[in-house]
């Protein structure tokens, strides 16, 4: 059977093909020259949910009213809008107001379509169940984009920022969205950009020195003795463990301060997708390509009180995400339980 660090490397292209599917949410937070009492657009992608909807799916009061977002960061006049809770949880809207049958068309040819029907106004998904709504045609993107076509305007809802909001859940906030391209709401998004600058620029996590979060003491009471002191290089932290043989080990903290609930969720879902490829394609017993499916997926997320999401890397390693911000754990040289611990013990310093 092909070892799992193999398996998950040889995966490695389609992580970065996935990651051309939408903007990074991991841009810096900075401030927009434009200021929040230019008038609103004709066409703002805020106007078009009402922000307790957007609360009902998230399960959480938003921190700030919706904003207009570009790269990930709010911006007077970005192009999308973002919904966001005290926890960085987010909700993104991209509309397409006009030319949406072309951008469905390119979309189209390089999205995963394992998720879509042709009927209208219906959309059969992977599991069997089906989705109604006022669409023409709608698909999923990647895990994590609910997309649908009215016309020649589209309405794309993002919930890749989340943790547990569902495909379902996404559906229904488009086909409101959809409701609403004609008479939309009075938001203006860009007059919420300022107020949700000074929120993420007073709440989100500091950036600190990696090595930080671990000690070389902390570091030894889990991996054992190391070869010398841990040494960081931009947001990664290398820790010498002591040679096993003739070969060196080191293990890496690589700390990511925004995005981490997107990449902990994208990431699991191309592994666990590519996971389930492989095993089915062995043609052996279900048994055994659900056993196969587990191992080579790395098996269920961690629960663990020190973050809210987690899941394993294209290379073998483990990451988790709380705040939005990852902590991800390399080394070929560290059992899955100490990659936990490690973990653990940095993101109680986050």
């Amino acid at each position: 059977m092909m070892p799992r660090v193999v398996f998950l490397t040889s995966i490695l292209s389609l992580t970065l093909l996935a990651g051309c599917s939408h903007r990074s949410s991991s841009t810096p937070v900075v401030a927009t020259t434009k200021t929040a009492a230019e008038p609103p657009a004709e066409q703002d992608p805020c106007s078009l949910l009402d922000p307790k909807e957007v609360e009902g799916v998230l399960g959480a009061p938003l921190a700030t009213p919706p904003f207009h977002t570009q790269g990930g960061a709010p911006q007077a006049g970005g192009e999308n809008c973002t919904y966001e809770d005290a926890g960085f949880h987010t909700i993104v809207v991209e509309v397409s107001w006009s030319g949406g049958a072309m951008v469905w068309r390119m979309f189209g040819s390089v999205a995963s379509m394992t998720n879509q029907g042709p009927t209208k106004g219906m959309l059969h998904l992977a599991d069997g169940s089906e989705i109604a709504g006022e669409w023409d045609e709608a698909r999923v993107m990647t895990c994590c984009t609910f997309m649908a076509l009215r016309g020649d305007q589209t309405v794309s809802i993002d919930i890749g920022g989340t943790t547990s909001v569902t495909i379902p859940q996404a559906a229904k906030l488009a086909d409101a969205a959809l409701k609403r391209l004609d008479k939309p709401l009075s938001i203006d998004g860009t007059r919420a950009v300022e107020p949700a600058i000074a929120y993420e620029t007073a709440h989100r996590p500091k950036h600190v020195d990696p090595c930080t979060l671990l000690s070389r003491a902390e570091a030894e009471a889990i991996m054992g003795p190391l070869s010398g002191d841990p040494t960081s290089k931009g947001d990664t932290c290398t820790f010498p463990q002591a040679a096993a043989g003739n070969i060196g080990m080191q293990a890496e903290l690589t700390v990511q301060w925004t995005g981490g609930f997107r990449d902990v969720r994208e990431k699991t879902s191309l592994i666990q997708g590519a996971a389930k490829g492989f095993a089915s394609s062995l043609q052996v017993s279900p048994n055994a390509t659900k056993a196969t499916e587990q191992v080579m997926a790395g098996g269920a997320p961690t629960a663990n009180p020190a973050w809210e999401a987690s899941g394993p890397t294209v290379a073998g390693g483990f990451s988790a995400a709380k705040k939005d911000v990852l902590i991800r754990i390399e080394s070929l040289g560290l059992k899955q339980e100490q990659k936990e611990k490690v973990l653990a013990q940095a993101m109680s310093k986050i």
